[in-house]
């Protein structure tokens, strides 16, 4: 941990998160579901890659964008990757499947409604070539105003 000085000197932690570790504890506990689906998931997320973000949020979005992927498909291959643009962190979950019915966008909706109330954004961003990609963007936090 470090700590990080606001102007008004208030001290501010910063905390930093391995994404990839996360990742992989979310592939761990979908495994049963994804055996039952027949659905093999692979983090390609460097083990580097290190966030400040609150991770009870980021794995409610995260592991929520996942189940549903998971309630939706059989027989699929899924890869979690990420960047940084900036001071956004974009996570895609692609998926080489079609992925699109009422019943999915409905999840779908749903979930933005609860990645808004944790800071962040889920979205499908490609349907090309038989593969969804789905991504979920937030800001690397604690940057000061």
């Amino acid at each position: 941990m470090k700590f990080m000085y606001t102007v008004d000197a208030i001290p501010v932690v910063e905390r930093q998160l391995s994404l990839h570790l996360m990742i992989n504890r979310l592939i761990m506990g979908t495994m049963p579901r994804a055996s039952q689906q027949q659905c093999f998931i692979i983090n390609e997320i460097q083990p580097g890659f290190c966030v400040e973000a609150d991770e009870e949020k980021l794995v409610a979005v995260t592991g929520g964008l996942l189940h549903a992927v998971l309630e939706h498909c059989k027989n699929c291959h899924i890869a979690i990757s990420a960047k940084q643009i900036g001071h956004v962190i974009l996570v895609h979950v692609k998926v080489d499947n079609r992925l699109y019915s009422r019943s999915f966008a409905n999840k779908l909706s749903a979930l933005q409604e609860i990645a808004l109330k944790a800071g962040s954004s889920v979205s499908v961003t490609s349907f090309r070539n038989n593969i969804t990609t789905l991504a979920i963007g937030f800001m690397n936090h604690n940057i000061t105003n």
